[in-house]
């Protein structure tokens, strides 16, 4: 596994289309050496410096991302959304140096639809998103006469393309979690049955599951959550405990030492707690395998497990509705709501 650099972004092209490498974020210089050896180490001290010795030039678009990634505005944002945002500033960093006052509407919509080829749509859109709020932060701090992205529209998502994150079958439920082993399982069920994001689940503590309460902060927003435990989700805990326990105590009498148990609720079958890709990887290689028997339909996602919550609603006291699905106001949680019953007619 290749250890993280800060500063250094590492690219992979699509097979067939060139090879790996890596350049140095703050320069946007492309790092020649081999990695992992003494010069590319050298390589990147060398940009380091002279990145320090490059400040941006006033009136330029790098200029405003500087001075806003230092604002209480940028600095309060949640980790998950700064690392979202850090891939939009990568993505413009080439354009860096562009003088704030020959940017306008026409130019944004390029840049959008520049950002459409060759990223796609859900990133084309979260361009102009963080732009218009970059330049909306500027705009009374005297950095634009204008925000150049207000106004611009968003690429809208093709009619024929079936709805993203679509709410899980009873059968499609069942399937999964009857052929998930119990790690897996455990982890589908923190967001089957709580509503937890992808990444709350890996990182949720032992510390906030008590008297039947998953107790946390959401990553995404910054909210607290108070989730009651559904019985299913207790019993599946309560298994996943018991192998906890079980595979400690085989890795101690094996290495004569007391191995670390990790904090987090839910582990790997190797006793590590989970990471967002590893997770997945997990994830979507039993989807495959469930959907090539006919067990499962093809468009299920973790994220859809939370409209899932929502559409069995009915069955959910109004105050149990709003908490598991994290709705900052009961107004959206309604909303939400339908458009999960919605869904679940379409299919």
């Amino acid at each position: 596994m290749l250890m993280r650099i800060k500063g250094v972004k590492r690219v992979r092209p699509k097979k067939g289309r060139g090879k790996e490498y890596f350049y140095h974020r703050a320069t946007n210089k492309r790092i020649a050496a081999p990695f992992g050896t003494a010069a590319f180490a050298a390589e990147v001290a060398a940009l380091d410096a002279l990145a320090k010795k490059q400040s941006p030039r006033d009136g330029t678009l790098k200029a405003l991302i500087v001075a806003y990634k230092g604002s209480p505005e940028y600095m309060g944002l949640m980790e998950r959304t700064k690392a979202d945002y850090e891939k939009v500033f990568d993505y413009l960093a080439p354009i860096g140096e562009m003088p704030l006052i020959s940017l306008d509407m026409a130019g944004v919509y390029r840049l959008r639809e520049q950002a459409m080829r060759r990223k796609k749509r859900r990133f084309a859109n979260y361009v102009i998103q963080v732009l218009r709020r970059v330049l909306g932060w500027g705009q009374p701090r005297g950095f634009v006469e204008l925000n150049a992205a207000k106004g611009v529209e968003a690429v809208e998502r093709p009619k024929h393309l079936p709805r993203a994150n679509r709410p899980w079958t009873d059968d499609e439920r069942e399937a999964v979690l009857r052929e998930a082993p119990i790690e897996l399982r455990a982890m589908i069920a923190l967001g089957m049955y709580a509503g937890l994001r992808e990444g709350d689940a890996c990182t949720i503590t032992k510390a906030s599951y008590s008297d039947g309460l998953i107790e946390c902060v959401a990553s995404k927003n910054g909210e607290h959550l108070w989730l009651p435990v559904h019985f299913r989700l207790k019993s599946i805990l309560a298994e996943l405990s018991a192998e906890r326990i079980r595979k400690l105590s085989n890795r101690a009498g094996r290495r004569k030492v007391v191995p670390i148990d990790p904090p987090t609720l839910s582990v790997t079958s190797k006793g590590t707690s989970w990471t967002e890709a590893g997770f997945r990887a997990s994830f979507f290689k039993l989807l495959r395998k469930l959907a090539a028997s006919g067990q499962v339909r093809p468009g299920l996602t973790f994220h859809g497990l939370r409209h899932t919550i929502l559409h069995a609603g009915s069955r959910v006291l109004a105050f149990e509705l709003k908490q598991q699905a994290g709705a900052a106001r009961w107004r959206n949680s309604l909303q939400f709501q339908h458009r999960c019953v919605a869904d679940a007619g379409e299919h």
